[in-house]
């Protein structure tokens, strides 16, 4: 994917409620440490932790993976367009694994 491309990408995380702030502090962190081009936006509820992300070239997704990983019980699911390219997706991550995905 060219670095110029815009993607637009929307991940959520569900699961046991009283993870969900102890969760969103290590993805944080961990964005931090990330290298992305873009911006992000967060909309959080009760239930779930939701980023949105508008960035060139990729989502941070190891940042998420990682997170998965240290918080096996939560589910975290990516959604994203590449208008540009023509492509969409859906990926659920569980345990630092990806479980599901699909491609358009």
């Amino acid at each position: 994917m060219s670095a110029d491309l815009l993607l637009h990408a929307t991940l959520t995380v569900t699961g046991a409620r009283e993870q969900l702030p102890a969760v969103d502090a290590r993805i944080k962190a961990l964005l931090v440490e990330e290298i992305y081009v873009g911006e992000f936006e967060e909309h959080h509820g009760d239930d779930a932790l939701s980023y949105d992300f508008k960035v060139h070239g990729g989502i941070p997704f190891p940042a998420f993976a990682a997170a998965s990983q240290e918080f096996p019980e939560l589910v975290i699911t990516a959604e994203w367009v590449n208008v540009a390219a023509g492509r969409s997706g859906r990926a659920q991550l569980s345990n630092g694994s990806i479980t599901q995905r699909t491609e358009d």
